[in-house]
C-alpha cells in the first residue's frame, strides 16, 4: 500500500470514528449538563465538536502530503468557522444542521482543489525546498477520493432538506413511516450523481463500461424504490428496519460497483509513467517533454533524473 493510499485509508477511518464520537460525547453531555452557552441544546453542542474533531483529524492524516502556505491556512480556518458558524445561531426545526451539513459537504469537494491545486503556487515556492520535497504534490485520482468524502455530510444535508420541505407540499409526510423512507431515498440519488460527476471525467468510458454502469444504476435506484415502496404494501411496522436499510445498500452497490468496474477500463499502468508526457515539473505542471536536463524553462524547478523517473513511477501507480 502506497502512502497515499494509507492516509486515504485513515480518512475513512474516521467515519465510525465519528460514530463512536457522536455516542460517547452524546452520553458525556447527558450525564454532566453544563450550561450550552450559544448552543441551542447538546445535540447542537455534539455536533460542533464532531465537527471541529474531524476536521483536526483529517488535517493531521493529510499534512504530510502537502505544503502549508499562509492562503492555504488562511482559508482552511475561514472555511471550518464558516462550516461551525450556523450551529451557534438558534433557528427553529433543523435549520441549524441543514446549514452546517450543506456548507461542510460544499467544502470537502471543493477542499482538494485548495490543498493540491498548483494555481498561485509557482511565486511562493522555494525551488531549494523543491528538491528535497515533493508534498506539493498529489494525483488526481487520490484528491479525487478526498473529495469523495464529502458525500457523507451531503447525504445527512439533502435527507434533513426534503424531511423538512415535503411537508409543504405533501400533507402528513413527517408523521408517515414512508417519509423518512422518501427522504433517504432521495439523498441516495443524490449521492449517486455527484459521485458520478466526480469521476466522469477520468473513466475511459467503452460500450462495456457504460452498459455495466448502466446496469448498476439500475439495481441501484432499484433498491431505492423497493426501500420506499415497500413501507406502503406491507404496513407501518413490518419489516421497516428492512426497507429503511434499502436506500443505503443502493448507495453500497453504486459505489462498490462502478468503481470495480471504473478501475478496470483505466489506461494507467506503470509502464505508463515512462510516457514523456507523464513526465511534468512537480512546482507548475510544465511538461518536461524533449527537454536535456532536469530543468523546468517555466519556474525554475530543478532536480536529478533519479528523483523525476521515480516521481514519474509514483504518479502512475497512485493514478
Amino acid at each position: 500500500m502506497s502512502t497515499r493510499t494509507g492516509r486515504l485509508a485513515l480518512n475513512l477511518s474516521l467515519i465510525p470514528l465519528a460514530m463512536a464520537f457522536i455516542q460517547i460525547a452524546s452520553g458525556a453531555v447527558r450525564a454532566q449538563p453544563f450550561r450550552l452557552g450559544v448552543f441551542r441544546d447538546h445535540e447542537t453542542l455534539v455536533v460542533f465538536a464532531l465537527i471541529l474533531f474531524i476536521e483536526v483529524c483529517t488535517i493531521l492524516v493529510w499534512r504530510g502530503e502537502m505544503r502549508w502556505t499562509t492562503r492555504r491556512i488562511l482559508v482552511t480556518v475561514c472555511a471550518v468557522v464558516i462550516c461551525e458558524s450556523p450551529l451557534m445561531v438558534r433557528f427553529q426545526g433543523n435549520i441549524e444542521f441543514l446549514a452546517s451539513l450543506t456548507l461542510l459537504s460544499a467544502w470537502y469537494l471543493l477542499r482538494p482543489t485548495l490543498w493540491w491545486g498548483s494555481g498561485g503556487n509557482r511565486t511562493t515556492l522555494s525551488i531549494e525546498f523543491l528538491r528535497n520535497d515533493r508534498r506539493n504534490l498529489m494525483s488526481r485520482d487520490m484528491a479525487r477520493c478526498s473529495m469523495a468524502m464529502g458525500l457523507v455530510p451531503l447525504f445527512a444535508a439533502v435527507c434533513i432538506l426534503s424531511y423538512e420541505l415535503a411537508p409543504l407540499f405533501v400533507s402528513g409526510y413527517s408523521r408517515s413511516p414512508w417519509g423518512f423512507n422518501l427522504s433517504n431515498a432521495i439523498a441516495a440519488l443524490s449521492v449517486m450523481l455527484v459521485w458520478f460527476a466526480i469521476w466522469y471525467g477520468v473513466v475511459a468510458w467503452t460500450l462495456r463500461t457504460a452498459l455495466v454502469t448502466a446496469i448498476l444504476a439500475v439495481c441501484a435506484i432499484a433498491c431505492l424504490c423497493i426501500g420506499f415502496l415497500g413501507t406502503l404494501w406491507v404496513g407501518p411496522w413490518s419489516f421497516y428496519n428492512l426497507f429503511q436499510a434499502m436506500p443505503f445498500l443502493g448507495v453500497a452497490i453504486w459505489i462498490a460497483g462502478t468503481a470495480w468496474r471504473w478501475s478496470k477500463s483505466s489506461s494507467t499502468t506503470p509502464q505508463s509513467a515512462l510516457d514523456p508526457d507523464q513526465v511534468c515539473c512537480p512546482a507548475c505542471n510544465y511538461s518536461l517533454k524533449g527537454l536535456k536536463e532536469v530543468h523546468c524553462p517555466e519556474c525554475g524547478w530543478t532536480s536529478t533524473v533519479d528523483q523525476i523517473v521515480k516521481l514519474a513511477f509514483e504518479n502512475a501507480a497512485t493514478g
